[in-house]
């Protein structure tokens, strides 16, 4: 930093300083390759958090499905494929995030009274093909190859 010229007050020496284009300039770039360098990490974990959701999700399906089991002694639906989610919602008694903004599309098959699978596949971002499926006869959701 250098002295600002016509600093001098009375015969004293002021200490205000200034800073040049070119210290400014440095710090821009260094802040920019931090950023490029932190941008990554924060898609990775933000893709995490959206994985950890959709199973969390339908691992809250499966267990309605337990309940409803127990109900009706069938699982939903039946058979044939629910995708609406507010029908879901609404018949197993949950509260999944229903309105434009999701990030997961829900939906459950069954061929009979006795199985179902519920699925999320992901609507937007850079693995909008992701899909995780949970079958009646297992405890984890497994995902599919386009998945983090």
């Amino acid at each position: 930093m250098r002295p600002v010229p016509g600093a001098e007050v009375q015969g004293t020496i002021n200490s205000v300083t200034g800073v040049t284009i070119t210290e400014v300039l440095v710090v821009v770039m260094i802040l920019g390759i931090l950023a490029g360098l932190a941008l990554p990490q924060f898609n990775a974990s933000r893709e995490r958090a959206f994985a950890k959701e959709a199973k969390a999700d339908l691992k809250r399906i499966a267990e309605a499905e337990r309940g409803y089991l127990v109900e009706n002694g069938q699982y939903y639906p039946g058979s044939g494929t629910i995708t609406d989610i507010a029908v879901i919602n609404r018949s197993l008694g949950l509260m999944l995030r229903k309105d434009a903004k999701r990030d997961w599309d829900y939906s459950i098959n069954s061929t009979g009274i006795d199985d179902f699978t519920a699925y999320a596949k992901r609507r937007t971002g850079s693995y909008s093909g992701c899909e995780y499926s949970l079958p009646h006869t297992i405890e984890e959701p497994t995902p599919n190859v386009s998945c983090p």
